[in-house]
């Protein structure tokens, strides 16, 4: 942009960030229930998920 205006860019003067606002996240009833029998418990099964997160950065910059 600062090429198209025929200028260049001096020092960041300012940078922030925004991040989505996460959903509440739902109680886990099992963690209140009481504990089962080891035997009644089947194995834990781990599924991994890829994770995106996004955010907008705001920055201003000095022209020169």
């Amino acid at each position: 942009m600062a090429k198209g205006l025929g200028a260049s860019l001096g020092a960041l003067l300012y940078a922030s960030n925004e991040t989505q606002a996460e959903p509440p996240r739902p109680l886990i009833r099992a963690m209140a229930a009481p504990a089962m029998a080891k035997a009644d418990v089947a194995p834990l099964a781990v599924n991994p998920r890829q994770i995106e997160k996004t955010a907008t950065v705001y920055a201003v910059f000095a022209i020169e």
